[in-house]
């Protein structure tokens, strides 16, 4: 067993890829495993990965027909062997010593995150929403109002959290299936904490292909979807939420 388990979905990233991965294979704590998901690419994603495969022995390459993001972050977690997860993005990357932060924070919590730096089109950058806490039902309340980072990003989770509660990503979902899944495993964690004030993660906003770059209609149904599903994780088992 490593000590993370990094899931990469790959699907025409060959623009990105090879800055997101060196900024992963360049941290200096080395425990971990690299999983890149090609997702039916159609450019030279693949051979990218399978470049970097043969470099690093951590890096391990599953390719698959296109499926999107959610079937293949859950093919990641099929195959993850670390004691956490962590999601990257391909278009995406670390800042240099981003594993090193979450490293004295492992053995106490089951949820850690850390702040966004989001990289705009035009080279600014601005910081994420992400408040210091860790009470759980305040917390629920802020992730169900989608008032702080909601994606898999720039966080660990420990891996037994998606095992014990059956946890996967809803692959009939384009929008909202992260923020579904972020919320259940804030949910089950016996112990979680975020820290706004540290950076681990810098999102490109600059790919114009990316989903949050293409919103729609459908997309906005689909949100409200997800919304319905949060509320009913809450009202399943309100006693404990009340009490956490």
């Amino acid at each position: 067993m490593v000590a993370i388990s990094i899931i990469i979905p790959v699907y025409n990233a060959e623009q990105y890829l090879r800055s997101c991965l060196d900024s992963v294979l360049t941290q200096q704590m080395g425990d971990f495993e690299v999983l890149l998901i090609n997702d039916g690419s159609r450019d030279n994603s693949l051979n990218i990965c399978n470049e970097y495969a043969m470099r690093d022995c951590r890096v391990r390459v599953f390719d698959k027909p296109n499926g999107g993001v959610s079937s293949a972050r859950n093919l990641g977690l099929d195959n993850a062997m670390g004691e956490y997860i962590m999601f990257i993005d391909a278009d995406d990357r670390l800042v240099p010593n981003a594993l090193e932060m979450f490293l004295p924070y492992t053995p106490d919590y089951d949820f850690v995150r850390m702040n966004v730096m989001v990289l705009n089109a035009d080279g600014s950058t601005q910081k994420l929403h992400l408040v210091a806490t860790q009470n759980k039902k305040e917390a629920m309340d802020l992730s169900i109002s989608n008032s702080i980072i909601v994606g898999p990003i720039s966080a660990l989770f420990r891996r037994s959290l998606f095992e014990d509660h059956n946890i996967r990503f809803d692959t009939k979902l384009q929008i909202g299936e992260d923020w579904i899944v972020s919320t259940q495993l804030l949910y089950y964690a016996k112990s979680f904490i975020f820290l706004p004030e540290k950076v681990a993660y810098i999102y490109d906003k600059s790919n114009e292909a990316s989903c949050t770059n293409n919103l729609s209609f459908a997309k906005g149904i689909q949100h409200y979807y997800a919304l319905q599903k949060l509320e009913e994780l809450v009202a399943e088992e309100r006693e404990q939420y009340d009490k956490a």
